[in-house]
């Protein structure tokens, strides 16, 4: 799914290390652009989504950037140092062009020396705020229309199903504000501009593939295309917010939260899993009757952990990377054998059933890593062996902050020397969290 996504704008002038002198003028922009970042990083997504109305257009067509790597920089703005290099996300490249074959979106790939600023200066901010994952970046077509944008918007949103990747949507609104501005000036370009705050602070998305063609024209606007794809992503705008809108050089940089999460019916599914893993506990502890619970299929879930932490540290984890039957089998045998057979630790008692707390981590498929910078410790977790001997580290693990130390963790698991010939693994993960301070009334 799309976890969160949001406009920026992309005037360059809102990177402090650009605007120098004249930074204060749009300082609400640029408070925005990185409050607008934090929420994306702390969406923890798997992966980003950026559209830029300012890369390469190609007539009838998306243009999708190439790889391996997402790379640019503010030099052409004096800002050299401002810069990005991203690993481009292959699967999600590959899944994107999957499902806009299947929706009849034209969508190409070109190559660029260099990142356009419409891309990049998102990114400077979304960098600033710890955004190392893999990123794509998309471009629009010579002259979209609403059919074809909204046709992406629904193709990026089939890709994400059974992910989690954030959506950022670059554009600027009018550039004919003042008689100064970069386009000239057009005394209605005003009216542009306050049209679509107000359609967005509305949550109005419908009437984005509404908005009076001669007003956008006279506008010399940016936002529109990019800002309907993101509106086909979603099913819900709840949560919207505008976090700023100002015009002080005479172009209109607004700056939203579009979207954040979207509950289906898999997400409260999942959360029961922690309620398997307590009753199973329960009754292993305290005996009792067995009862039954509505197994969930493995779907994209491929493997499944069981921790249990007491007074937030660990107490005992357990998993498989590979399922044969349902999840919540799987969560109930685990749940028992990382309370009790974990050799790091005693056996779970009765009297800390109180204490704990679990967490269940379902993992997504492994893919093959053919270079360390394809990792992340925040957002995959890895797998490596050689022969034999094998080691699994989940991501996102407290005190696990880079990729030395994350490889360093799991090779030691795993009983290999750095030296060694080994493969390498990673995986994405899902985690289901609940505090389990009340003990459950049945069992499972």
């Amino acid at each position: 799914m799309i976890s969160i996504s949001v406009l920026m704008c992309h005037a360059p002038i809102v990177v402090p290390a650009v605007g120098g002198a004249r930074a204060n003028a749009c300082r609400a922009s640029t408070r925005a652009m990185a409050k607008a970042a934090r929420r994306v990083v702390e969406a923890r997504p798997e992966a980003i989504v950026l559209l830029s109305p300012h890369t390469p257009r190609v007539r009838g067509a998306f243009s999708l950037v190439a790889g391996p790597r997402v790379k640019g920089d503010l030099g052409d703005f004096g800002a050299e140092q401002t810069s990005c290099d991203l690993p481009r996300g292959e699967g999600v490249v590959r899944a994107i062009g999957e499902a806009c074959r299947e929706g009849g979106v034209a969508l190409e790939e070109i190559r660029l020396r260099r990142l356009d600023h419409g891309a990049m200066v998102p990114l400077a901010f979304l960098v600033e705020a710890g955004w190392r994952g893999e990123t794509v970046v998309i471009g629009m077509p010579a002259e979209p229309t609403a059919e074809e944008t909204a046709a992406l918007g629904r193709a990026i949103k089939k890709a994400a199903e059974g992910k989690r990747w954030a959506l950022v949507a670059s554009g600027d609104c009018s550039h004919r504000l003042v008689p100064e501005a970069p386009a000239g000036f057009h005394p209605r370009a005003v009216e542009f501009d306050r049209a679509l705050v107000e359609v967005v602070h509305a949550g109005d998305d419908a009437e984005l593939f509404h908005m009076d063609e001669a007003l956008r024209e006279l506008a010399a606007e940016d936002v529109i295309d990019t800002a309907q794809v993101a509106a086909s992503c979603t099913t819900s705008s709840a949560r919207r917010e505008v976090l700023s809108y100002e015009g002080p050089f005479g172009v209109g940089y607004l700056v939203a939260v579009l979207s954040v999460g979207e509950d289906s019916g898999d997400d409260k599914k999942l959360e029961g899993l922690v309620d398997v893993a307590e009753a199973a506990l329960h009754q292993h502890l305290h005996g009792g009757r067995r009862h039954g619970s509505a197994a969930l299929d493995a779907g994209n879930f491929t493997g499944v952990f069981v921790t249990w932490r007491k007074n937030g540290d660990l107490r005992g984890c357990i998993g498989r990377m590979t399922l044969t039957g349902s999840v919540a089998d799987a969560v109930r045998e685990l749940a028992v054998a990382a309370a009790v057979d974990d050799p790091r630790f005693p056996p779970v008692t009765k009297e800390e059933l109180g204490e704990l707390c679990g967490e269940v981590t379902l993992l997504h498929p492994t893919e093959p890593v053919d270079d360390v910078r394809q990792l992340d410790p925040r957002i995959f977790g890895v797998e490596v062996s050689a022969g034999w001997r094998r080691g699994v580290l989940l991501p996102d693990l407290e005190g696990v902050d880079t990729v030395e130390e994350q490889l360093a963790i799991v090779l030691r698991k795993a009983g290999i020397a750095r030296h060694e010939s080994y493969q390498l693994r990673r995986f994405r993960a899902q985690k289901v969290v609940r505090s389990v301070a009340r003990a459950p009334t049945g069992a499972v």
